[in-house]
């Protein structure tokens, strides 16, 4: 082993450093929510068929509803320790990182 490799690894030297940041963070939750757009559009779409339905029409030929997980937003940005929100790139004193806590 190499002089440079003995210090990197006595230093613990890391080209890729896990930032003490509230998104990377165990105590940060959040909610993953739809566009108000699709909400929007699923209640309409629900309506319809709810009409469709009362009606005796074959509701299936009508269902347009948006799951939409490649759209979803990260909203309610939390701590679970103190309960206000955060930014995603805030820090505090009680970072604990995701990985490393099983909590």
């Amino acid at each position: 082993m190499s002089k440079q490799s003995e210090a990197k690894e006595k230093q613990r030297y890391s080209p890729n450093p896990i930032l003490a940041i509230c998104d990377n963070c165990h105590h940060m939750t959040s909610e993953m929510l739809l566009p108000a757009w699709m909400v929007k559009a699923n209640a309409e779409s629900q309506a319809k068929i709810d009409e469709m339905k009362a009606i005796g029409t074959e509701a299936r030929l009508y269902r347009v509803t948006f799951y939409g997980d490649e759209e979803k937003r990260e909203k309610n940005l939390r701590c679970d320790l103190g309960g206000f929100a955060v930014k995603k790139m805030g820090s505090c004193v009680d970072f604990a990182n995701k990985e490393v806590s099983n909590g």
